[in-house]
């Protein structure tokens, strides 16, 4: 039988040839996919961020083996702790490695319970959690020093 994607995993406008992907919460579940179709489209090199060090190490280990066109690096890394988000920004800068595509797959779970209820410490925790956090990311992403490739 055919794969349903077959047709369209060859097509050369979805290669992400020569691309280096960045998968935050790339570990499990859809991070986990969409960094294995990171490897599937053929990136150079694809970076799981996980906060366990176990599942991410496994993760990157599995990826590894299934594709080993790619070379699949794994970090452990709180993206809701701005220390753990600067330090990992600042070692790929010193490390000199430029990521090319951001995935932002991580969010913390907001309280299903009316606002009011939940106080406003936990609302701004979840703010600071779901907006302000990624956000960050997505700024060190935009102003790697170096960076002459389109980025994505």
């Amino acid at each position: 039988m055919n794969s349903p994607t077959a047709t369209i995993n060859g097509a050369t406008m979805l290669s992400q040839a020569g691309r280096t992907v960045l998968v935050c919460g790339g570990s499990t579940g859809i991070g986990h996919g969409i960094a294995r179709n990171y490897y599937i489209a053929g990136a150079s090199d694809v970076i799981i961020l996980g906060r366990r060090s176990d599942v991410a190490e496994k993760t990157a280990s599995k990826l590894n083996e299934a594709y080993p066109g790619t070379k699949v690096t794994w970090r452990t890394c709180d993206l809701f702790n701005r220390d753990q988000a600067k330090q990992l920004w600042d070692s790929l800068e010193k490390e000199k490695t430029l990521v090319d595509v951001l995935i932002v797959n991580a969010v913390g779970q907001p309280e299903l319970k009316p606002i009011l209820e939940q106080g406003a410490d936990r609302l701004w925790q979840d703010f600071e959690n779901n907006v302000h956090a990624p956000l960050y990311l997505v700024e060190r992403f935009y102003k790697q020093t170096g960076h002459t490739k389109q980025k994505v």
